[in-house]
């Protein structure tokens, strides 16, 4: 069996491919900046709380992290409206907050674990040089914590692109969502997905290259001895 690849009827929809690529670039880079520092500012909340808080809040980081990304979207889309009292809110908004706070439990995960293994002698070190709990933290911790965790939340990020994908089923007008309505039209569904495959792999493979490379950068600094 063969097939005939005829690419020619996708000329007409480059501007709606790159309209698609520019939401799904905006869509990743709204996640990242909230969602990012949300999952830390979450961990921070962790470190600080009475047990039988932190409890509670690691129960709910970790029943957020079970959902499917998938399911998450589809109670954000019938959840936000409802909790805002039917306040209109765009698909993409909507899409925002869902994959935002998918990623800020993973995130809120991450840095709550390179927060319990700070070596105690740099600690223990820094406060015998008469330094302050905050600027123990500001000086030492979080600088341990960034280089530790960059590598993972890095490849974080890369997910968070590539979930984008996902916002397509709530009505957003991402690359995926661009490329089923062009299937509606061409009938061409191979060379369709071969474009949006072949788009994907040109925004994604540089950061996975850059992502490896800063591991190996910083991945020294996490086998030094703990005291």
């Amino acid at each position: 069996m063969t097939y005939d690849w005829d690419f020619s009827a996708l000329i007409h929809y480059a501007p709606a491919f790159g309209r698609g690529v520019i939401t799904t670039l905006a869509l990743t880079a709204i996640v990242i900046a909230t969602g990012t520092p949300a999952g830390i500012a979450y961990a921070l909340l962790l470190r600080k709380s009475p047990n039988w808080l932190r409890r509670i809040l690691v129960f709910l980081m970790d029943i957020l992290r079970c959902v499917p990304v998938l399911v998450l979207l589809f109670l954000s889309y019938y959840a936000i409206p409802i909790v805002l009292h039917g306040s209109k809110i765009s698909a993409f908004g909507i899409a925002s907050i869902g994959l935002a706070a998918y990623l800020g439990a993973f995130v809120a995960d991450v840095t709550r674990g390179a927060l319990d293994t700070v070596p105690t002698g740099y600690i223990d070190a820094a406060r015998a040089v008469g330094l302050s709990s905050m600027a123990v933290f500001w000086r030492i911790e979080s600088r341990y914590v960034l280089k530790v965790t960059m590598p993972t939340i890095a490849v974080l990020w890369i997910g968070t692109l590539k979930n984008s994908s996902i916002a397509s089923i709530i009505g957003v007008y991402e690359l995926t969502h661009i490329a089923d309505m062009t299937i509606a039209n061409t009938f061409r569904s191979i060379e369709t997905y071969t474009v949006v495959a072949l788009l994907y792999i040109a925004i994604i493979f540089p950061l996975s290259v850059a992502a490896r490379h800063l591991e190996g950068t910083l991945g020294g600094f996490k086998k030094q001895p703990q005291e």
